[in-house]
């Protein structure tokens, strides 16, 4: 089976890119918001609606500027579960950030929203807070290709094996 997402794999780390298959929701963002802002001052010009080109400004502008953080940003980023360090690191273009200890992670859950799903760390620490996701959601369309079947039959269970393992391994466990 091919490699997707970028997957790495050694003895002491895991990395891979969770948002590498999300572009085509950027590209629409990105669409969206240009031609709001187009329609704004075309509608404008005709003296339709003066307050078009403000509407469309703000609108279009919200729109481009989320489609570009996506793109640039959250698409570009990296998660990497690093046994040495007990760590899991997001690496993105504005730099990197620990995201949990890997020794304080409870276990990997699947969380559905709106007829999709995605893949979350609990902290055993901090029951109440937030899961981190590790996976963008997938759709019922998304599921049937093949990089979310090597996805769902290799990454995630060499998380799972890393995260039992640091728990083994673990004097506080």
């Amino acid at each position: 089976m091919d490699s997707y997402y970028n997957f790495r794999q050694t003895e002491n780390e895991i990395s891979y890119e969770p948002y590498l298959y999300d572009s085509n929701d950027t590209l629409a963002y990105i669409f969206l918001g240009v031609a709001l802002m187009i329609a704004g001052f075309i509608l404008t010009g005709f003296k339709i609606l003066n307050e078009a080109v403000y509407v469309g400004l703000i609108f279009g502008g919200i729109l481009l500027i989320a489609g570009l953080y996506r793109r640039l940003i959250k698409n570009k980023a990296k998660l990497v579960f690093d046994k040495p360090d007990d760590a899991v690191f997001k690496i993105s273009p504005t730099g990197k950030k620990k995201l949990i200890a890997l020794s304080n992670v409870y276990e990997i859950i699947t969380v559905s929203e709106n007829m999709s799903y995605d893949y979350e760390l609990t902290n055993k620490d901090k029951p109440s807070a937030k899961n981190i996701p590790i996976t963008s959601f997938i759709t019922e369309r998304r599921r049937k290709q093949p990089e979310t079947g090597f996805l769902e039959g290799t990454i995630i269970p060499a998380v799972e094996s890393m995260i039992h393992s640091v728990k083994v391994d673990s004097p506080f466990s």
